[in-house]
């Protein structure tokens, strides 16, 4: 039968596909019975973070809300919630769904434990910038927080948090998580002398933020894989690791684009992640630095390897460094 989603390829054939419930299932039940069953089989550790009973009732509970509430939408909102629940990064879906064109001409960013207000609407509201966002149209933050963390695949509070600042930005998610009713947005703000106000504001088409936020030279962020500064007066080396990937990536791109991509990746000054580390931990030895920062803040990711790498310099024992996979099928 025809699936919603364009292409899907329903391989492996699963044996819940030749029941007679699924066959009298339209297409949003069927593909959404399809890829939850396929988490199910497939998925190393499907229980790990709600029991099989859990897994099973909010499945039935959404194939339930499909049966009348028949748009992609909606469709594409169940998935990713669905997903949200197993706590895996990993495990998440990819899809045309997202969060509309108007925004909140406003941004934030988390501090340790505190969400704070990043970015204005007027220039001539930026004394607001740093404040602690206590709650959005009278919900508190952690409310917020926790309404929204169903439209995100994550694994913990901390990743939960430095992805969904982010999403704060966008009226539609708050109508979806029950925040608001219209576009109107009421941010409690705690400002830096310590008195509470509320800072209104509305949607619009790429909006303008202003920010009188000055990064510092040394950890600015830089659009490469890494660099490293020697900061002699601290007697420290910093790193600033932003993804876990080198000039290898480029055998991964197919001919003839491999062949451009070499000399960009030697303009941006990106070569083998072995070759930088000794060179880092010479100029460390040269000055007799014994202090490394790496700062991972904006790292998304990449080979576990390059880590190993990292590891392997620093001395640390192979039983402490190793890592594992585990995969179902």
């Amino acid at each position: 039968s025809r699936s919603l989603i364009d292409d899907l390829a329903k391989s492996p054939h699963l044996p819940v596909m030749d029941s007679e419930r699924y066959r009298s299932m339209n297409h949003f039940q069927q593909d959404f019975l399809y890829l939850t069953e396929t988490v199910r089989q497939s998925h190393p550790e499907p229980y790990a973070a709600w029991s099989n009973d859990e897994f099973d009732a909010e499945q039935d509970r959404m194939l339930a809300s499909l049966a009348a509430e028949t748009s992609s939408v909606r469709f594409e909102g169940f998935v990713q919630s669905f997903l949200s629940r197993l706590k895996d990064s990993h495990t998440s879906a990819q899809l045309p769904w997202n969060a509309g064109q108007r925004e909140y001409p406003v941004s934030f960013v988390w501090i340790k434990d505190t969400l704070a207000l990043a970015s204005v609407a007027q220039e001539s509201d930026t004394a607001l910038i740093g404040s602690r966002v206590l709650s959005f149209n009278q919900h508190s933050t952690e409310d917020v927080l926790s309404r929204f963390t169903r439209f995100i695949a994550y694994e913990n509070l901390y990743q939960a948090r430095r992805i969904l600042q982010y999403y704060f930005v966008f009226p539609t998610l708050h109508r979806d998580a029950g925040i608001l009713a219209s576009d109107t947005l009421d941010l409690r703000l705690s400002t830096s002398d310590h008195t509470e106000r509320t800072y209104r504001v509305l949607p619009s088409e790429k909006p303008k933020r202003f920010s009188h936020v000055v990064p510092h030279p040394v950890t600015q962020r830089i659009n490469r894989p890494f660099r490293y500064t020697i900061l002699k007066e601290d007697n420290a080396c910093y790193l600033q690791w932003n993804t876990m990937m080198d000039l290898r990536a480029v055998g991964y791109v197919s001919f003839p684009t491999n062949l451009l991509a070499y000399p960009v990746f030697w303009y941006m000054g990106i070569g083998y992640f072995e070759n930088f580390l000794d060179d880092m931990f010479e100029d460390m030895q040269d000055d007799n630095i014994r202090t490394l920062i790496v700062d991972l803040r904006g790292n998304g990711g990449g080979s576990s390897v390059y880590g190993e790498q990292l590891f392997y310099h620093l001395g640390v024992a192979s039983d402490i460094r190793s890592y594992s996979m585990a995969i179902r099928f």
